[in-house]
């Protein structure tokens, strides 16, 4: 999801875990994501790249009841 676009359910197409590196891939926005998990698995930090660019990206895990 991206709160701030209001886009919501976008479909992840291909995922890879390979130990703590992680890669998946969004046919819809043209993107890929590649990154390593940390230590206690709650976040992967590494880069969003879509139509050439790279942007650094952290994805947190969302506990349910909590706020995004």
């Amino acid at each position: 999801d991206i709160l701030e676009q209001q886009a919501r359910d976008i479909p992840i197409n291909a995922a890879t875990v390979n130990g703590q590196q992680v890669r998946f891939d969004v046919a819809a926005l043209s993107g890929s994501f590649e990154g390593a998990l940390n230590a206690d698995h709650s976040a992967i930090q590494g880069t969003w790249i879509q139509l050439g660019k790279r942007i650094p990206l952290t994805v947190k895990r969302h506990m349910p009841g909590t706020s995004p």
